[in-house]
């Protein structure tokens, strides 16, 4: 080799691709997809990890996108965030219908229900009415459609409604209503009537929540309570309805009020369950 040859350049050397390093949306991806796969195992919990799953994916798709064009790293990541959202979302579908399964089937074990037993006028035979159905009967020699709104119940006319709610079940005769004079003047209607548990579900006592909630309508609407009190004071005999708990068998005479707005007179009395939808209806006979 000549002592005046130039030497050759050496060859460009390609430097290693080199990763993006933005990985913000596929840490993303990642972390919202373990918050969704997290609670998507708890009954309606899920439907917020349902949504949260949805977003998971939606960034996971967007951040695989922009590494497959080499504008961000963490593909693994995103890919793996958007799997999991995705077991997110059908896992939270699964959880939530079971629970509203569990919850009809609850539901369904402690639907209210109110029946009127009463005497026919052509024998001693027994008729009944439901909430559901006003018009059955059992074999009776005149039907009674008691209890509806066309054919209410009369206060005082020895009826036994058998109120079934929450595994309880109470007898109930509503023996009068009168009129009285409350401390602020106005005019106070006190229904009067006797209440005996006869089915206790959970513990020695029943409860005064699953005796029947009692309204009032006169004029065609509902009367709201003035929450006005009687000047006399109601005999010690008579418990308020809220205030009705008593072991199986054991009778109570117990006494519900309305404050009625000036030249207002009850004319029906509602009975209804908690757990149920329909009302029975009384006549206050006033």
């Amino acid at each position: 080799m000549s002592e005046n040859a130039i030497p050759s350049a050496p060859l460009p050397v390609t430097p290693p691709p080199v990763e993006p390093q933005n990985k913000g949306l596929a840490i993303t991806a990642l972390v919202l997809g373990i918050i969704a796969i997290v609670g998507s195992w708890i009954p309606f919990v899920s439907i917020g990890s349902a949504i949260i799953g949805i977003v998971g994916i939606v960034i996971g798709i967007v951040a695989i996108n922009k590494a497959s064009k080499r504008l961000a790293g963490g593909k693994t990541m995103a890919v793996i965030g958007t799997v999991i959202s995705g077991l997110a979302i059908v896992a939270a579908i699964i959880s939530t219908s079971l629970g509203v399964m569990a919850i009809n089937d609850v539901a369904d074990e402690i639907d209210g229900n109110i029946t009127a037993v009463t005497a026919t006028a052509a024998d001693d035979t027994e008729s009944t009415a439901t909430a559901e159905n006003p018009d059955q009967t059992a074999a009776a020699a005149d039907t009674i459609a008691l209890g509806s709104f066309e054919a209410p119940g009369v206060v005082g006319d020895g009826t036994v409604w058998v109120i079934e709610d929450g595994g309880d079940e109470w007898n109930l005769v509503l023996d009068s209503i009168e009129m009285v004079t409350g401390y602020s003047g106005g005019q106070i209607a006190v229904l009067k009537g006797t209440a005996t548990p006869t089915v206790i579900s959970d513990g020695a006592m029943s409860s005064w929540v699953t005796f029947p909630s009692i309204g009032w309508i006169g004029g065609g609407a509902s009367i709201d309570d003035t929450y006005d009190f009687p000047v006399d004071d109601i005999s010690s005999e008579y418990r308020s309805t809220i205030d009705l708990e008593a072991t199986a068998g054991t009778a109570m005479k117990f006494y519900s009020t309305v404050g009625l707005p000036e030249g207002v007179t009850p004319e029906l009395i509602t009975l209804s369950t908690m757990w149920g939808s329909d009302d029975i209806y009384i006549s206050t006979g006033l």
